[in-house]
């Protein structure tokens, strides 16, 4: 019977035995979750002073569904980005509010209670960090392991389209400020439309270029699948130029190694450009699509540059923002004058004209 802390995690826990089996109970991270773990196993000790029956550990809870969902995803070939952010969301937030009864016993009122620290981030983010816990309980489900979703009723709420307002002058600007590297990633990130992170843009090597072809291959880890995106001449030379001068095999580096990050560089950037408007690197892939939309170039092209499953993907995120596309949609709207009718009006108005006259 002791307190400890895990290594990985920072969760308290206190580990005792039950008719000669260990069990534990397990609690949060800080310094409130350590004294209400001391509090448990002072009372564990007075408990088997007085020869009372322990509390037990029945059933199956959520951190030993949540580690066999994270193996199995890992094994299917999540990406690792993935993996450390599910880890510590239910490290911090979930399993310190989720494990304090079986996973067949919680109920909805304990998810709104595990969600409350996300009560001010976007819809999106609520919907995909909630879209996390149903997934867990559905594979719990699936593998025999328990028998209740407490989120099988639950649906995601319609998310409000996001409207990036970074321009093409807003970019020209934030470039006068960023440093080399973070000026490379930009225009790099301008000529190919990559999603941003190490998911793409930071994984691109030299060895995906094909400078005879004009041509690189992408990698797009969401969809697990291989992309061949063309490059313009101009951008093609500028790639010739930077490879003799990078000592790494990546295209983005900084110091011979390769980027891994660039909110600092670029938040700063942003900062000193003094835009009227918030924007964030990832709305450089945003402008990219629109501003190629915007200049009459196929849909279904868009589609396949920016690596989307479906071209009805990229029309419902991005064909909204076509003005043009819609001004010129109305101007071909035929008209309901009947043939002759204008003319005539003139005719008539010519006479009255003379008349007064």
């Amino acid at each position: 019977m002791s307190v400890h802390q895990c290594r990985k995690t920072k969760r308290w826990y206190v580990k005792y035995r039950v008719e000669g089996k260990q069990t534990s109970r397990w609690f949060g991270t800080g310094k409130t979750e350590k004294q209400a773990a001391g509090a448990f196993d002072f009372d564990i000790k007075a408990m088997k002073k007085r020869r009372e029956d322990l509390p037990r550990r029945s059933g199956v809870f959520l951190d030993y569904i949540s580690q066999a969902y994270l193996n199995d995803a890992k094994m299917r070939g999540a990406s690792q980005s993935f993996l450390d952010e599910f880890s510590n969301l239910l490290n911090k937030f979930f399993l310190p509010v989720l494990t304090k009864k079986p996973a067949d016993e919680l109920d909805y009122a304990d998810i709104l209670c595990a969600m409350t620290p996300f009560i001010e981030r976007s819809q999106a983010t609520r919907n995909r960090y909630q879209g996390y816990l149903r997934a867990i309980f559905r594979f719990g489900i699936n593998q025999g392991l328990i028998k209740k979703n407490p989120l099988q009723n639950w649906r995601k709420p319609k998310e409000a389209p996001r409207r990036p307002l970074l321009t093409v002058d807003g970019l020209r600007e934030i470039m006068k400020h960023a440093p080399e590297h973070l000026r490379w990633a930009i225009e790099l990130e301008w000529n190919l439309g990559a999603r941003p992170g190490p998911s793409e843009l930071f994984s691109l090597k030299w060895e995906h270029v094909n400078f005879e072809e004009n041509t690189i291959l992408i990698y797009a880890r969401k969809t697990k699948t291989w992309r061949e995106t063309p490059i313009s001449p101009d951008f093609i030379k500028k790639l010739k130029e930077c490879k003799e001068r990078n000592s790494s095999d990546f295209i983005i580096e900084y110091l011979g190694n390769p980027v891994k990050r660039l909110s600092t560089s670029w938040n700063n950037a942003v900062k000193k450009a003094k835009l009227p408007y918030q924007c964030t690197f990832y709305d450089i892939r945003h402008l990219f699509a629109t501003s190629l939309l915007n200049q009459g170039a196929d849909l279904a092209a868009v589609s396949a540059l920016l690596g989307h499953h479906s071209i009805y993907m990229t029309a419902n995120q991005y064909y909204h923002l076509m003005a043009g596309e819609k001004r010129n949609a109305v101007k071909k709207l035929p008209s309901l004058d009947l043939p002759g009718r204008n003319v005539a009006k003139v005719l008539a108005f010519k006479e009255m004209a003379a008349v007064v006259n």
